[in-house]
């Protein structure tokens, strides 16, 4: 009779609710049985530390996904069941009564880990980059996501984070998904990380879009050249990963003379670390973006990358005076 109704114009769209631990699992069975347009669950904090609750939240983000169906929750801000049956006045759970829980988890994890006085610089970029991944895999979902893949470049790429590094963050696709399927997942990966208050450099683009860009642009190339897969496909990851490279290299001739023009205008324009009061360490010549640029030449097959213990110290060195800065 719904579907009757909505065929006759009566309403636009049927969906399905109801309540317990198994509803994920049942609304995945609904959804093989009917064509409903939404799902409604269940979802908190509490409950995504049931695992198979989780997995099962996990299989129903994929199929609605894939059927282009919407995901809508509920009691997301309830901390528990309330622990006292007599204080259920208005609802079935206690909600979290502090605002600050509800958005920054994420920023407290992350502060937590920046103040930590028994970590060393590179322990603690370690640890950053661990927490991101995490934090990112979970806002994006464990379950396999056939032709989308969240990519870290730039600093996040190469395990660098520190205190004040932004979050450069690729989410790229193949193509195969409607446009509006990868907007709300690039929405539900980005909004709470601008929640979180954390520097966010962000991109959504498809593989060709993101090779055609870096083509265009070599500084995009230069953070694309250390992409590293941290969620969903990791086929489309690899094949971003070798597309950009694979074109580094066959347009060396050309990138290689813009590079060192880079690396000279730099210079002149905030002069030679070594003999700075106050250097930019990463921007002044010798400082960590020389070390990027090492690396680019390397990637282009034209020379390779000097195989010195000092270089890599020099950086270690700096990378550690730059993360005592930003604390």
């Amino acid at each position: 009779a719904l579907f009757a109704a909505r065929d006759e114009g009566l309403c636009r769209f049927v969906g399905i609710t109801g309540p317990g631990l198994r509803i994920p699992s049942m609304h995945v069975r609904s959804l093989g049985a009917a064509p409903f347009a939404s799902v409604l669950f269940p979802w908190n904090h509490s409950l995504a530390q049931n695992p198979d609750y989780s997995a099962d939240v996990a299989e129903l983000r994929q199929l609605c996904v894939e059927r282009n169906v919407a995901m809508q929750t509920i009691k997301s801000i309830a901390r528990r069941r309330w622990p006292d049956p007599a204080d259920r006045k208005f609802s079935w759970y206690e909600p979290i009564a502090d605002p600050a829980a509800l958005t920054g988890r994420y920023r407290q994890a992350r502060d937590a880990v920046i103040d930590a006085p028994d970590l060393a610089a590179a322990e603690r970029r370690s640890a950053l980059t661990d927490l991101t991944d995490r934090w990112v895999r979970d806002l994006f979902g464990t379950a396999a996501t056939p032709g989308v893949a969240v990519v870290a470049v730039g600093g996040y790429g190469r395990r660098e984070l520190v205190p004040g590094s932004d979050l450069d963050i690729l989410l790229v696709h193949d193509g195969s998904r409607p446009d509006d399927a990868v907007a709300t997942m690039a929405d539900s990966l980005f909004y709470p990380l601008w929640d979180s208050k954390v520097p966010l450099d962000h991109s959504v683009r498809s593989l060709d879009e993101a090779a055609r860009v870096a083509g265009d642009d070599y500084k995009v190339a230069l953070g694309l050249l250390d992409a590293r897969h941290v969620a969903g496909d990791p086929i489309v990851s690899s094949a971003i990963a070798e597309r950009v490279t694979a074109d580094w290299r066959r347009l060396a001739p050309k990138r290689l003379p813009q590079l060192r023009e880079a690396v000279t205008d730099r210079a002149q324009r905030s002069g030679e670390l070594a003999y700075l009061i106050e250097p930019d360490l990463v921007e002044s010549y010798g400082g960590l973006r020389d070390t990027i640029v090492l690396r680019a030449v390397a990637a282009s097959w034209v020379a390779d990358r000097p195989h010195s213990a000092a270089i890599e110290e020099s950086r270690g060195w700096l990378l550690t005076v730059r993360d005592a800065l930003h604390r």
